[in-house]
């Protein structure tokens, strides 16, 4: 077997004989191989960025109606996707574009929300977190950062400009 050496082709020629090659039924291996082009630019050029098997589903307003309202009946984004037979990733960004999203549908959790206020106000009677920790079941972290977010004064401040030990 002889090794034959390709004739010198210009830039062009050689992009054609590529295509070529190609069409022709050539494997991408092949043809990177013959020509010493990396595979992974062929596969750049010649793969599709979408499937046209499955093309990308659109959402109609009825959808996004429907979708809403199951999610505002306390059903996930996932199962409204499901119901829909539409992508998940599609219907959540069409969800956050038309400014819902599953806390603004749903609304916060009333529950926690007591406990919240009840946290509060036992730490403004002068209360000790780890009791109203146990009370409520909510985490020390939490709390502190609910009463930091509520603007609640603190107890025992830390005065200014003191480090952590």
């Amino acid at each position: 077997m002889t090794f034959e050496r390709p004739t010198p082709l210009s830039a062009a020629q050689r992009l054609r004989a590529m295509a070529d090659a190609i069409e022709f039924g050539t494997s991408l291996t092949r043809v990177a191989a013959r020509y010493r082009v990396p595979i992974r630019a062929l596969q750049q050029v010649v793969t599709p960025k979408r499937s046209l098997r499955r093309p990308s589903k659109v959402i109609s307003p009825k959808m996004l109606a429907q979708a809403v309202e199951l999610v505002g009946s306390g059903h996930t984004v996932r199962y409204a996707a499901r119901v829909l037979k539409a992508p998940l990733s599609t219907l959540t960004a069409v969800m956050l574009k038309h400014g819902y999203t599953a806390t603004s549908l749903r609304g916060t959790n009333s529950v926690r929300g007591e406990k919240l206020a009840l946290a509060v106000s036992q730490y403004q009677q002068g209360v000790k977190i780890a009791e109203i920790v146990w009370t409520t079941g909510i985490r020390e972290k939490a709390l502190y950062e609910h009463f930091r977010r509520q603007r609640v004064p603190r107890r025992q401040p830390r005065p200014a400009g003191a480090a952590d030990p």
